[in-house]
């Protein structure tokens, strides 16, 4: 019975020897691989004198170490140290001006900033008013910064991109058609105040011709045919001054008429004055104007026509009509007469 419950003293030593070669083991099976510590039990050991209880007992603290992680994970994982791209102050600088060049619109008209009547309008609105933000969304096709949106206006030279070489003309007509309608669609959205105020903006001329409407249609298509292609001859500015020199050439062009007109019958007057032996003579039966009668008449026509309209068909008529004769014969004479006269 006391076998069963008291260790045998014989069995003592060989139970304290058997955790050193464990122990040398794992040491080396360590050094090999690490690997994730198990406990487990000893297999019974034989008694050293032959005898014993022959059950099993726990090795007190025994463990061993497997070389191959059950898991098939790896045995040892190594942090990898993740590179920071590092930004300085030029790089954010290029970086706002590359996305600013890519919203920028290149066209073939001219820009807006060249356009002395539009320029002004736009630095004159407000930064934050709803003319320009309307303005800037039709031609940009969104919201922007409020503090951008007159500089990149400005920048604007139409959405008709520049016509480039070796294109086809079918193919950039394609193009352009297909701009037209992105705008229109955009434009159409647009309340007739509003289109009226966005004209204004861009000094778009939007006066209506005889039988025209004021209508949306009209604007809108007033409105596209600046932003296509801008041009200063588009504005209101610039039709008004143009329709008011048109004005004073006119006037000048009539008081010049009405005083040639007046030189031109005194002048008649004096050939009427005139022996008639000395303005015509006999040339092969036919009563023709003499050289000296055309030379003065020359003189005179000069003086009440504008040679750089008048021809020289105008000048034989009307040299023909004077004397009341056909001078085809004359033609080269005259035509000489006037070349010297104009030099």
């Amino acid at each position: 019975m006391t076998g069963d419950n008291e260790a045998n003293p014989e069995d003592a030593p060989a139970a304290a020897a058997e955790p050193a070669p464990a122990a040398s083991a794992g040491v080396a099976e360590e050094e090999s691989a690490p690997a994730m510590e198990l406990d487990t039990e000893d297999t019974p050991s034989a008694p050293s004198g032959g005898g014993g209880s022959g059950k099993k007992r726990k090795s007190g603290g025994f463990s061993r170490e497997l070389a191959i992680d059950p898991l098939g994970l790896p045995t040892k994982s190594k942090r990898e140290r993740k590179s920071v791209e590092k930004f300085e102050a030029d790089d954010f600088v290029a970086e706002k001006a590359a996305k600013a060049e890519e919203k920028q619109m290149h066209g073939r008209g001219t820009k807006l900033e060249d356009i002395e009547s539009v320029r002004e309008s736009i630095k004159a609105s407000k930064m934050t008013g709803p003319q320009l933000a309307t303005a800037h969304n039709l031609v940009f096709g969104g919201r922007g910064k409020d503090r951008l949106k007159k500089q990149q206006l400005l920048e604007f030279s139409g959405y008709l991109p520049v016509k480039e070489k070796g294109v086809d003309k079918d193919k950039q007509q394609e193009i352009d058609d297909d701009l037209e309608r992105k705008f229109a669609v955009r434009a159409n959205k647009l309340t007739v105040p509003g289109l009226k105020s966005t004209c204004d903006l861009f000094d778009v001329d939007r006066t209506a011709g005889a039988g025209e409407k004021q209508g949306k249609e009209f604007l809108v298509d007033k409105l596209l045919d600046f932003l296509g292609e801008p041009s200063k001859k588009l504005t209101k500015t610039w039709i008004s001054n143009n329709k008011k020199k048109a004005a004073a050439a006119a006037r000048k062009e009539k008081e010049s008429s009405k005083k040639a007109k007046k030189t031109a019958k005194e002048e008649s007057d004096d050939d009427d004055d005139e022996e008639e032996d000395d303005m015509f003579e006999e040339v092969d039966g036919k009563k023709m104007p003499t050289d000296k009668a055309i030379k003065k008449w020359v003189r005179a026509y000069v003086r009440c026509f504008n040679l750089d309209k008048a021809t020289t068909k105008h000048a034989m008529e009307t040299c023909s009509d004077k004397f009341g004769v056909d001078l085809s014969d004359k033609k080269a004479f005259i035509k000489q007469l006037l070349t010297e006269a104009m030099v």
